[in-house]
């Protein structure tokens, strides 16, 4: 089922590990891409210190989890209104994605 959704199964992991990588994280992308999210933890702007990913994200832009933006400067979540609740979803087929939550 992994090798469905990844796009390699195990004897290619095992027998050509580099050429199995470009087919995982092409996979990875397309995947992300499907839900408007960052193909890898942004650069070159604010940090955002919330999770492990070490996202620097930059003005107007979106955290690899895309559940932060860079506001005027200040990290922030979509609606930044304390009185609204965030509900966080995830999904991503590929399960070595960790970037799934406010951890």
């Amino acid at each position: 089922m992994i090798s469905d959704a990844v796009g390699v199964c195990v004897d290619c992991l095992r027998r050509r590990p580099r050429k199995a990588l470009e087919v995982a994280a092409r996979a990875h992308r397309i995947s992300r891409a499907r839900f408007k999210l960052p193909p890898a933890p942004p650069s070159g702007g604010i940090p955002c210190g919330i999770c492990g990913r070490g996202c620097a994200v930059p003005e107007g832009g979106l955290g690899h989890c895309g559940l932060v933006r860079n506001i005027g400067g200040r990290p922030g979540r979509p609606g930044g209104d304390v009185n609204v609740g965030v509900l966080t979803y995830y999904f991503d087929p590929i399960p070595t994605n960790c970037a799934a939550d406010w951890v």
